[in-house]
């Protein structure tokens, strides 16, 4: 819905001034339609001149528009990865500290295998230090109604399975968790 209706409004707001008064009907819809509010410019660089606006002067909270931002910068400067770990080897040891990367074993993200293919194939004993986590669990803001929900997991320098612990329970009353670790420290018991 949202391409097809942006591609329009560009589309018409390019043909002719007319076409504002449609812009402006096609974006009260689905302001309506979405019951939500939607501000909208188009502004033309090149002839400085406004285009088309729909609740342009309206205030609006800006997460959304900072997240597009955010998101793009993150692109830019960090390409398609990030370093997740800074590790030593010294004498029969590999010491790692983890770098905060969320995405280390955490099945919607994990698809890259860098981290666990070292250290699974390390030769030496491992041994992580938390010595460079300074900071708090729980960010400033922290909702505590939000802590028992997936959204919201603790802070730590080397999360695994993006901090959480994925538990099913299957038509058998067989309890499986990810990662398997923790299994035995589940039952299921008669309500």
């Amino acid at each position: 819905m949202w391409p097809k209706l942006f591609y329009a409004v560009v589309f018409f707001a390019l043909i002719s001034c007319s076409t504002r008064v449609y812009i402006n009907k096609e974006l009260s819809s689905a302001e309506k339609k979405f019951h939500d509010h939607i501000g909208f410019r188009l502004y033309d660089l090149k002839e400085k001149k406004v285009l088309a606006d729909f609740n342009a002067e309206k205030y609006f909270t800006p997460a959304s528009n900072t997240k597009i931002f955010t998101f793009y910068t993150s692109l830019q400067l960090l390409s398609d990865s990030v370093p997740s770990i800074k590790y030593i080897i010294k004498n029969d040891s590999l010491i790692f500290w983890g770098l905060g990367d969320p995405s280390f074993l955490y099945k919607n993200v994990f698809d890259n295998r860098r981290v666990y293919d070292l250290l699974s194939k390390a030769k030496q004993k491992l041994f992580f230090s938390n010595s460079n986590f300074n900071t708090e669990q729980f960010g400033p803001g922290w909702a505590w109604d939000d802590y028992n929900n997936d959204y919201s997991p603790e802070r730590s320098a080397f999360p695994m399975y993006g901090n959480l612990i994925n538990v099913i329970k299957k038509p058998t009353n067989l309890i499986v968790t990810q990662p398997l670790l923790f299994m035995n420290h589940f039952s299921v018991m008669d309500s």
